[in-house]
């Protein structure tokens, strides 16, 4: 086989810049389909110029028509819509499910949220009616009755390989899921470090990635309250993405009144964004689900300590690639002994650590997979 030919398939198109830098090659021929608005496509892949298509009985033809003249079909996400895609098309299209997250974490609330945030939700989250009210009006428009959870387990079983960073999260999801898809490394990104020294190190620590709350932002604001010593520290919420939500507002209610703290809810550049992570001593992610990845590398290229919860399955394997990581456990202690701040050795093993899981995870290495697969054809 000379050339494989990718469909790519997104309804959320700022995704589509990072997506498609595992599958340039020269012997890959990549289509874009939008499903939805594309005015958020990024022109700088004009060569890549994507197909709009809108929820409908028609373009739901025309996007299975196009992806069963294709040797692979990503899908990022699995929405609904996606899985009545998967389950048309032909047994000889190879799909890979480049799995985000909420597919699979936003139907085990029990297991990634904590106590905490389990008592806000369930006070403050819109009925399920409502759901199920836009679930009704999608399937109204194809004119027949799809199950939104037999779809989508229907869909599991049909997709080829589950796109995921991390075996260890794999490992973590099988028991929950026994039939998920044989699992497919995604190459981690590298990109060089900014010059920093932890000399220049600022006495602050970054909270969170979003307003998410997968994030149990509540548990680690309890942490800064019974910490000794909590004053001579500055703390940073990053609270500029996400849905603006009755969770969202009660922890940014609860923090306003906690001391040294700043909720940041404006954008910030790449400029803004990068100086903050020089100049941040700590980064502390509480999920209890793999989350907010390219933070945690780039708080290593920033030589930032990284505290992560003990039930996050990336802990595990970042532990196991050798990084020196940290428990948020172990937060309240480190604030007490003013230790947040890595040393100049740790912090410079830690890049090198980065550089090592980016060479054993290359995209060299992706793509002679890709090979691998589609030669079975």
């Amino acid at each position: 086989m000379d050339t494989i030919k990718i469909v790519h398939i997104h309804t959320d198109p700022k995704f589509i810049v990072t997506s498609l830098k595992n599958f340039e090659a020269g012997f890959i021929e990549n289509k874009l389909i939008i499903i939805g608005d594309g005015a958020g496509y990024n022109t700088a892949y004009g060569q890549n110029k994507p197909m709009i298509f809108q929820y409908s009985r028609q373009d739901l033809k025309k996007i299975v028509s196009i992806c069963n003249a294709s040797d692979i079909v990503v899908l990022y996400d699995l929405t609904f819509f996606k899985t009545i895609i998967a389950n048309q098309l032909n047994p000889s299209v190879t799909v890979i499910w480049r799995f985000f997250g909420y597919e699979l974490y936003s139907r085990m609330e029990n297991q990634v949220y904590s106590a905490q945030t389990l008592s806000v939700l369930k006070t403050t989250k819109p009925h399920k009616l409502y759901k199920w009210i836009g679930s009704i009006k999608l399937l109204l428009k194809y004119r027949k009755l799809y199950n939104e959870e037999k779809e989508f387990e229907k869909a599991i079983k049909r997709i080829n390989y589950f796109f995921c960073l991390s075996s260890h999260e794999y490992g973590y999801l099988k028991p929950y899921w026994p039939y998920l898809p044989r699992f497919l490394q995604v190459p981690p990104f590298y990109s060089e470090p900014g010059e920093t020294a932890i000399s220049k190190k600022q006495n602050f620590i970054i909270i969170g990635n979003n307003r998410s709350a997968y994030n149990n932002h509540l548990d680690v604001l309890d942490m800064l309250e019974a910490a000794e010593n909590k004053h001579n520290i500055q703390y940073k919420l990053l609270f500029n993405y996400g849905q603006a939500d009755a969770y969202a507002s009660v922890v940014s209610d609860i923090a306003a009144r906690v001391n040294n703290f700043e909720v940041i809810k404006e954008f910030m550049s790449s400029d803004q964004f990068n100086q903050m992570y020089f100049d941040a001593a700590a980064l502390v992610i509480n999920g209890y689900r793999q989350m907010a990845i390219a933070n945690i590398f780039h708080a290593f290229k920033c030589k930032v300590k990284v505290y992560l919860n003990k039930k996050n399955a990336i802990y595990g394997w970042l532990k196991e690639e050798g990084f020196k990581i940290y428990l948020t456990d172990q937060l309240i202690a480190d604030i007490a002994a003013n230790d947040i701040k890595l040393t100049e050795e740790i912090a410079t093993y830690n890049l090198a650590q980065y550089k090592a899981l980016c060479d054993k995870y290359s995209i060299a290495k992706f793509h002679a997979e890709l090979m691998h697969i589609t030669s079975f054809k």
